[in-house]
């Protein structure tokens, strides 16, 4: 009953609070969803007792030699802390593992973080304080009895030596109320009745009527001391309804991005146990700015400019992306290295370059491994973040950084099975040419006839590489269709960019100008031409995107011509392959050696060139992807910024109220300076005889006075007042400080945004640049020699294949980041300026 009565109090104290839509604090509860891992489904005024560790529970039963109490066990015993049927309510897919998307981890967070929980309890204790601060203000009641029999010898003392058996029972009422002036009003009401056993066996009962009012007039009588504590309770109640609103908006951004929550709900510390005396401290501290906990926040890099790492769900998702790049990169550098093989099994390369390509791919492997066990990590991190347990398994998938796949995830299994292909039809070349070398007497047409069969497998296995790659023509066309639809919004950007670069020039070519003048050297031959060179770079930007569809439609058209003769190829080979292995005996002379070791020859260059044919493709895929991601527009200034959010920010009215809150307590304290002077009024009447309701005025007494206490010592006040002058002082400067820090952070991020704007653009030159590199060296590897030319490749073709691929992979990886660090500080900004709009389930309404 009580549990519930502080229920219905304080959920109609927040109701009453949260009346503002501007933290209207929809379906405030700190009960727990029975889906959630925290749910206790027991009765929360008898659970049952928890696991005890068995040592430690054997003092609750027997302690230093004596008997514990003995029903610590009435409740019954229970084995798990956790709710056990949790898991029953998390939809799995067929391999048992959670499907998890951005909102799918916002809505798991709400459901089981811990943290989230406990500042929606810290607001239910804030809400406790103002119940318990209005009640000193309410009526209050109280009743009790006491009952006594005493039997006394006759040789006691003062028993005039008369035994004596005596009954007595004193009940008593009592009435309080307190005034918001100060006064204190009692009123009494005492019933006594006695029964006297022994001798005449007499009773007797009595009433008396009590009342007393004591009004301060100075010291402790002002309402701005009086209702002190009801007033901080209610306002920190506010503040604390609107930290909540504040902190969920943080909650949602904290597990998409990783940025920290900021500050919930909080306690105030002396509101309750506390006397009316030295109130001071109680209303320092201001909701701090929430902090950028991630790299891609604060402007960190990860191997481009302005490129970072992004935490929370977000962040896992932008690792898993980097990953599948590293993975792509391993693949090609992979296909790499059986290429300059089969140059150096040609003489066209020396062995340096060989081994230097196979420890770049083992150098690349040992990379991708220690990344996994990093993302591996990070996961378990990001569970225990939403209050889930680490060994829970989920599957990320999310549409968001699908984008940024500029190598399509189905092409480096296919470089992989060519590469698995040439590394075996190598062995097999191998062994099949031993075995049919002129005067090998172990040859026989069975032999013969088993290693014709393994090569025409290998010849099967290719036709279902080439059955894929010819599905990602189908992707590879879309690619180009989003790439037209896009080409309107990236020149709108480009032009926005080039404007806004101008005027920069324009801005600081004025102040160079300026200073020139103010120096005495202002020279009008010397004046540069303001944006040209960045209004020639756009320009030709935009040059390049207009060709860039036909460009891209005529090569994918070319090698959809080159994908076609390839199954008439491979199919020429296999038919050689079928007669030699249907007359194996020509295998024995020396034409039919020739013969096949011209179509063996055939097979390893078919494979090159398949696999430099997929390369070509997902080259062009990745031209086109890259050309096609656009920022969503985004343009603001900081003074316009700063307005918006000393309107909308609820952190910034609990500043503004918390300063109010140090001011006030200069007056609560100034008052404890003052004298004594309490006005005092009273009174009583009892009954007479034996009748408890027989009231006579001549019983009564009333009674009127003043009571005064001079002011000769107030060391410890004047301390009190002299420090709570000096806290608002402090108060004053932590929140012009905190505004600072506002503007501050509001600037940053927007100078941010501007800064991710330019560089994504740089950032997808860079892209351009690096695909541009690894066709042109890979394609190196393929071009037979020319007449009269020495076969050898350059000394340095390993190394800068080797480095072109890495590049690919870092500016891949750094055009991702800008991307995703743009989003993260557009949330921020949303955020930041406490404009975010959550829907019912705690969703963000993208504006």
């Amino acid at each position: 009953m009580y549990r519930e009565q502080a229920d219905a109090e304080v959920y109609a104290a927040v109701r009453e609070k949260a009346c503002d839509p501007r933290w209207d604090l929809k379906n405030y509860t700190i009960d727990i969803d029975p889906r959630s891992r925290m749910y206790d489904g027991y009765d929360p005024d008898n659970e049952p007792l928890p696991p005890d560790d068995p040592t430690a529970h054997k003092l609750m039963h027997y302690v230093d030699g004596m008997e514990g109490y003995p029903c610590w066990h009435l409740n019954g015993d229970i084995d798990v802390v956790e709710n056990p049927q949790w898991l029953s309510h998390l939809a799995r897919n067929q391999q048992g593992e959670i499907l998890l998307d951005l909102n799918q981890s916002v809505r798991l967070g709400l459901l089981h973080s811990r943290e989230y929980q406990r500042e929606l309890e810290d607001l239910y204790l804030s809400a406790l304080d103002v119940t318990f601060e209005r009640f000193r203000f309410d009526v209050q009641y109280f009743a009790g009895n006491d009952t006594f029999f005493s039997a006394d010898g006759a040789r006691r003392a003062g028993s005039g030596g008369q035994s004596s058996s005596l009954l007595t029972s004193d009940t008593g009422f009592q009435t309080r109320k307190l005034y918001a002036s100060g006064g204190q009003l009692m009123v009494n009401v005492a019933n006594s009745l006695v029964w006297q056993f022994s001798g005449t066996n007499t009773s007797a009962a009595t009433t008396l009527l009590d009342f007393s009012f004591v009004q301060p007039l100075l010291r402790g009588g002002v309402k701005a001391r009086v209702l002190e504590r009801l007033t901080l309770s209610e306002r920190t109640l506010l503040g604390n309804i609107r930290a909540m609103e504040r902190y969920r908006r943080g909650f949602y951004v904290n597990v998409t991005t990783g940025r920290d929550a900021g500050q919930g709900p909080q306690r105030r510390g002396g509101v309750l146990g506390t006397g009316l005396s030295g109130f001071t401290g109680l209303a320092g501290g201001f909701g701090r700015v929430a902090t950028q906990t991630n790299a891609a926040n604060t402007g960190g890099t990860a191997g481009g400019a302005g490129a970072g790492q992004a935490g929370g769900f977000i962040g896992l998702l932008q690792t898993q992306l980097q990953l599948r790049n590293q993975e792509a990169n391993v693949a090609a550098l992979a296909d790499s290295l059986a290429q300059i093989q089969a140059a150096y099994d040609a003489g066209r390369i020396d062995r340096f370059q060989v081994d230097f390509s196979r420890q770049a791919l083992f150098n690349a492997r040992s990379q991708l491994l220690t990344a996994k066990t990093v993302f591996q990590n990070t996961q378990d991190n990001f569970k225990v973040t939403l209050g889930l347990p680490p060994h829970l398994e989920f599957r990320l998938q999310d549409p968001l950084l699908s984008p940024f796949q500029l190598i399509d995830p189905s092409i480096p299994p296919l470089q992989n099975r060519l590469t698995e292909t040439q590394e075996v039809l190598g062995q097999r070349i191998v062994s099949i040419q031993e075995l049919v070398r002129p005067g090998n007497q172990a040859i026989t047409p069975a032999a013969v006839q088993e290693q014709l069969t393994a090569l025409r497998q290998i010849l099967a296995n290719t036709a279902d590489v080439q059955k894929l790659a010819v599905k990602q023509f189908v992707a590879a066309e879309a690619d180009l269709r989003d790439l037209v639809s896009a080409l309107p919004e990236r020149k709108q950007i480009l032009r926005t960019l080039e404007k806004r670069d101008i005027e920069y020039q324009s801005k600081t070519s004025g102040e160079t100008k300026e200073y020139q003048r103010a120096a005495g050297v202002d020279d009008p031959a010397d004046r540069p031409i303001e944006g040209q060179f960045q209004e020639d770079e756009f320009r030709k930007t935009e040059r390049v995107l207009d060709e860039l569809p036909a460009k891209l439609r005529g090569e994918l058209q070319s090698l959809g011509q080159v994908f076609l003769r390839y199954p008439n190829q491979f199919q020429e080979v296999d038919q050689v392959l079928a007669e030699f292995q249907a007359r194996p005996d020509v295998l024995t002379t020396d034409a039919g050696r020739a013969r096949f070791a011209q179509i063996i020859a055939r097979f390893p260059d078919l494979l090159v060139n398949l696999s430099t044919s997929i390369l070509e493709l997902s080259l062009i895929q990745a031209r086109a992807r890259a050309e096609s991601v656009t920022l969503l527009a985004l343009e603001m200034d900081p003074a316009d910024a700063l307005a918006i959010a000393s309107r909308n920010r609820r952190d910034w009215m609990n500043a503004r109220a918390n300063l109010v809150d140090t001011w006030r307590l200069i007056e609560f304290n100034a008052n404890d300076l003052e004298s004594d002077l309490n006005f005092l009024f009273g009174g009583d009447i009892s009954t007479v005889g034996d009748n408890p309701v027989d009231f006579r005025s001549a019983t009564g007494r009333l009674r009127v006075g003043v009571q005064f206490d001079a002011p000769l010592t107030r060391i410890a006040e004047r301390n009190n007042y002299r420090q709570a002058l000096i806290e608002y002082q402090q108060s004053r400067r932590d929140y012009y400080a905190f505004v600072d820090r506002i503007s501050q952070q509001l600037r940053a991020g927007l100078r941010q945004i501007e800064l991710d704007q330019a560089n994504f653009e740089l950032r997808r030159a860079a892209v351009r640049v690096a695909i541009d590199q690894v066709e042109v060296t890979r394609l190196r590897l393929s071009e037979p020699p020319k007449p009269g030319v020495a076969a050898a490749f350059s000394p340095t073709t390993a190394r800068d294949l080797v480095s072109a691929l890495g590049d690919l992979l870092n500016v891949q990886n750094d055009f991702m980041s800008v991307w995703v660090n743009y989003e993260v500080e557009r949330m921020n900004l949303d955020f930041n300026l406490d404009t975010m709009q959550l829907d019912e389930e705690g969703l963000w309404i993208d504006p």
